[in-house]
């Protein structure tokens, strides 16, 4: 599991996937406010991030560390589950059928559930939720038709964050289960301390 999700580190991953997806170049696609190159034809992507948030309750857990002093030997690491919105806008001066926005953002659609797009985001320690349908944005600048599109994807990451060194554990439960030879439950228990 990896720390706080390293947005320095993804940010070009999933530039890099969604450009994949597309079939577009790499350097078309970039997050807001970071420069790309110019849009004179083909399609620019701009991503964003927004929404980041806990899914559920974290968790804690505590390793023991004999080799440091007293009073720190207890390391407590709060595990959980989070999700984000990754927005994908293209937007092409190109009204061809093959090469207007619409027909990047559906070839993203298309291609988000393939297993290679899906082992991609493993790897970087993510997962697609769910994509929304793609948004209209299309507008007319100086009598050219810019077409448009918004597609977000719900993404999930996992994170884990070792917090400073202590000597107490707030509160442990304890879950027991003795079985028989036949697997069988003999004893089961559950004691809460703290």
């Amino acid at each position: 599991m990896a720390d706080v999700p390293n947005w320095s580190v993804l940010k070009p991953e999933l530039c890099d996937w969604v450009a994949g997806l597309m079939g577009i170049d790499a350097s078309s696609v970039a997050f807001e406010k970071q420069p790309r190159e110019a849009f004179d034809e083909g399609p620019t992507v701009e991503l964003r991030l927004s929404a980041y948030q806990g899914v559920g309750q974290d968790g804690t857990r505590y390793e023991f560390d004999a080799a440091a002093p007293n009073g720190q030997q207890m390391v407590p690491t709060v595990t959980g589950q989070r999700q984000f919105t990754l927005g994908v806008q293209v937007q092409s001066l190109d009204n061809e059928d093959d090469a207007d926005a619409w027909s990047y953002a559906s070839r993203l659609i298309d291609r988000l559930c393939r297993p290679t797009s899906l082992n991609k985001l493993r790897k970087a320690g993510l997962a697609l939720i769910e994509a929304s349908p793609p948004l209209d944005l299309g507008e007319t600048l100086d009598g050219h038709v810019r077409s448009r599109m918004q597609v977000d994807l719900l993404m999930g990451a996992c994170m884990a964050i070792e917090d400073e060194p202590t000597t107490t554990i707030d509160r442990a439960v304890i879950n027991v289960c003795l079985t028989d030879p036949d697997d069988n439950p003999v004893i089961q228990g559950e004691a809460t301390y703290g």
